[in-house]
Formats: structure tokens, sequence, C-alpha cells
């Protein structure tokens, strides 16, 4: 996503400005006014680190500007990876996955005007605005059906379906790319659309929009974009992958406010 889009609405009483990547970030940052950064560590071009590196020298240079919350986004929970966050300048620390309740604690530590009692609470607990704040990478109302299936089961039914999900789709990614480069629409298009279902039944919502549109040129038979789009797909499948990785691993817990 460019870093104009934007979701907002009245009765949500915020507004959240998404970006791919820290170059983005920066961009953003020097052209509007946020109260507080969600900074994913991992992103492509410009990690997270160097971002917030590169807003707190802004900061340091313009003696106009407050010091704005950044708060550390992140799927790896290794020793030492709180304190790397904090020495870029990050002032706190959110591990994925995380719910609803964990992003509004965060927030409110930082946001006074979140806290309770002032009736901005439940702008934060939308379901728009937690998948903004996780790329949109994953749907968790999507994931949340599975798990109350194996809830019901006593099973561990989510960790299965990721499983199987992660180990079909990278064998079919490699016949989706061997459909391509031999020009073959009709399996471009069968293979796409399969890749669709499953990736949606995961909640893996940007690869489903990239199957979608793949799956149209297939059907069109016109392959000219296909190319750019499968590397699009590659992408998004490495990304879908970590998360959903993150989310075997079960609920993380938040660590203490710096």
């Amino acid at each position: 996503m460019g870093p104009s889009e934007r979701h907002q609405g009245d009765r949500r009483q915020c507004r959240v400005d998404i970006v791919e990547n820290g170059a983005a970030a920066l961009l953003a940052f020097e052209g509007g006014a946020h109260d507080l950064v969600l900074m994913d560590c991992q992103m492509p071009e410009m990690g997270g680190l160097e971002a917030t590196r590169r807003i707190r020298d802004l900061e340091s240079r313009d003696g106009d500007r407050a010091r704005i919350p950044i708060i550390a986004v992140t799927a790896f929970t290794v020793e030492g990876e709180r304190e790397r966050c904090l020495s870029a300048g990050m002032d706190d620390y959110l591990a994925k996955p995380f719910d609803q309740e964990a992003l509004l604690a965060v927030l409110q530590r930082w946001l006074p005007q979140m806290r309770p009692g002032d009736g901005a609470a439940a702008a934060i607990t939308s379901d728009e605005v937690l998948a903004a704040v996780h790329g949109e990478v994953l749907d968790q109302v999507a994931l949340d059906k599975i798990r109350r299936v194996g809830e019901a089961t006593g099973r561990d039914v989510l960790s299965r379906v990721i499983g199987i999900y992660l180990e079909n789709t990278a064998e079919e990614l490699d016949d989706l790319s061997a459909a391509i480069e031999h020009a073959d629409a009709a399996a471009v298009a069968q293979l796409a659309h399969r890749l669709k279902s499953s990736s949606g039944n995961v909640g893996a919502l940007r690869l489903v929009e990239r199957f979608r549109r793949l799956e149209r040129s297939g059907r069109d038979k016109d392959l000219d974009d296909a190319p750019a789009l499968m590397a699009e797909i590659r992408g998004e499948f490495k990304k879908a992958r970590l998360a959903l990785e993150a989310e075997r691993q079960g609920p993380a817990q938040l660590p203490e406010s710096a």
C-alpha cells in the first residue's frame, strides 16, 4: 500500500496511514502530523530500525518538532530484540501476533487521549484498524474462526491448517510460475483461483487480491503483466509465511514499557 492510503471513519474516531516500507514512513512523517508511529521492524528497502534512527535525527535537527512516540512491531522475540529497538530510538515494543487488548494497552500508554474515560477507547477496537496495524497481511477474523473450531474439538486445528497451507502453497507457486512461463492461461487461471481460495481461508488478504488479479488475467488470456504480478505474489507470500508462523506460536506477551 502506498503512503497515501488511509483508513478513516467518524465512528472509529481515528485514522491510520499505511506505508509499505521505512522510506515511505519517512516521507509520511515529513509530510504530515501524526500522534504515534507503529513501526514494523522487518520491511523492504529500509527496515524499521533505520527509519526510526532517521526520524529521530530529523526531530533533533528541527527544534519545532515534538518527539513522536514510535512503537516497535515485530514477530521476532529473540533475546536482545527489544533492546535493539529501544537503542534505535523506539519507545515501546509490541510483539506479533497481538490482539486488540494488547494494541489498546500500548496506545493508552503513549496517547493520553486514548486513555479510559474519554470515549476514545472503542475507536481502537475496530477490526479494520487492527488489520491495518498488521500491515493487512492477515485477517484475524478468518484466523479466529479456525481457532474456534479447534476450541470446539480440543485440537490444534489452526497450527495444522497453517502447516498444510504453507506446504501446499510453496509447491503450487512453483507450478503457477511454470504456467506463466509457458503462457498457459488456462492453468494460470485455475491455479490462481485455487490459491486465492486457500489464501482466503487463512486470512492472507493481500495474497487473495493478487491471486484474484492473476486469475482474471488468465481467464482473459492476457498474461502480459503476469510475471510482474507473480513477483509481487512471491514477496507477499514471504510476509504471509512469517505472520502465519508467528500465529502458530500462539499469542505473544507484551513486554513492560520502557
